[in-house]
């Protein structure tokens, strides 16, 4: 099992919101966010931490499940940073991305699935 302390991106009151560990014992979605201005880490940051504290965010441009998949994606502008719920209130990130374009491509669907397999089959 991973060191907890170490990929948790939010802590509240429903549950953990943390980062995937890939097959190297990378963080993706982290690596990902550190690399933003500190005001996007803020932004994203507040997202999860609202997840953490509740278990959902309400308003549908920053937070939804994506049409014919298991992922949820999170939205702040153009970042987004996609992920699933898992057992014990637990919801991973598995890398997050900048895009223009509305919807999440096919190839951004694949990449989180195989990285979340890869931070399950660690676990």
């Amino acid at each position: 099992m991973h060191p907890k302390a170490d990929n948790r991106a939010a802590q509240g009151q429903w549950g953990v919101v943390e980062w995937a560990i890939d097959a190297r014992g990378r963080m993706p979605g982290r690596e990902f966010l550190n690399s933003q201005s500190e005001a996007d880490q803020a932004k994203v940051y507040a997202l999860f931490k609202q997840l953490a504290d509740t278990g959902q965010l309400r308003n549908r441009e920053k937070f939804q499940k994506l049409t014919g998949s298991d992922i949820f994606e999170f939205k702040s502008f153009q970042l987004r940073f996609f992920g699933n719920f898992r057992p014990g209130y637990r919801f991973v990130v598995a890398f997050g991305v900048r895009k223009k374009k509305q919807r999440a491509n096919s190839a951004d669907l694949r990449v989180a699935a195989k990285l979340l397999q890869e931070h399950d089959d660690h676990e």
